[in-house]
């Protein structure tokens, strides 16, 4: 039996793409805004999960996972810590720190993604390694931890730069970068808590986003 598959009138007089960009001026309009002005609330809870009682190893959108879960390692609450590092940039400046594609443009490949995140971050600590799966350990990783059989230098600019964040104020891009330098540590053990996370510069609520 043939099932009609309908298709969608696609012409670019109907259907105008609409480019990716950051949504601060839907918020703040023209005017910098303190943080304590700004209203956030929680949503979308469809796959939460315990911390001591896991539903499923493949959590977070996979751009976005953590390094214990890519290499399936056990994983807690500071497993948010680093999914909350990676989304900020997209929400705040529209930028995806990663991809899963070396060299761009290449289909998605775990590899990939660990090489730059290796790349920003710096390498997997033995112990995470001891505790991962063993096929994906030994087919990823080379005897000194880094990513084997990649055919490609990865190289990542640093969290603060103006290469990755470019039309920021220096102060901005400091205070982030060092903001996202303490949420994306591989080690789930050196990621601060939410609580802890308060206390960095970044919420302080005199700090103007420019």
């Amino acid at each position: 039996v043939e099932v009609p598959i309908p298709k969608q009138d696609r012409f670019e007089e109907r259907y105008t793409p609409i480019p990716s960009q950051p949504l601060a001026k839907y918020y703040y309009g023209n005017k910098t805004k303190k943080l304590d002005q700004i209203d956030i609330a929680p949503g979308d809870w469809g796959v939460s999960s315990w911390i001591d009682k896991h539903l499923t190893k493949h959590i977070q959108p996979v751009l976005l996972r953590s390094p214990e879960v890519l290499i399936e390692a056990p994983w807690d609450q500071s497993t948010d810590i680093w999914n909350l590092g990676a989304v900020l940039p997209e929400n705040f400046r529209a930028i995806r720190l990663f991809s899963g594609q070396v060299p761009p443009g290449e289909q998605y490949k775990l590899r990939s993604h660990l090489a730059e995140i290796v790349a920003a971050s710096g390498p997997f600590p033995k112990e995470l390694l001891e505790k991962s799966n063993v096929e994906i350990v030994q087919s990823m990783f080379d005897d000194e931890r880094k990513i084997k059989d990649l055919g490609w230098n990865v190289e990542y600019p640093a969290f603060s730069s103006e290469e990755l964040f470019p039309g920021l104020e220096q102060k901005t891009r400091e205070v982030f970068g060092s903001l996202l330098s303490t949420m994306l540590k591989v080690d789930p053990v050196e990621r601060p808590t939410a609580e802890q996370l308060l206390g960095h510069p970044w919420f302080d609520s005199d700090l103007q986003l420019a």
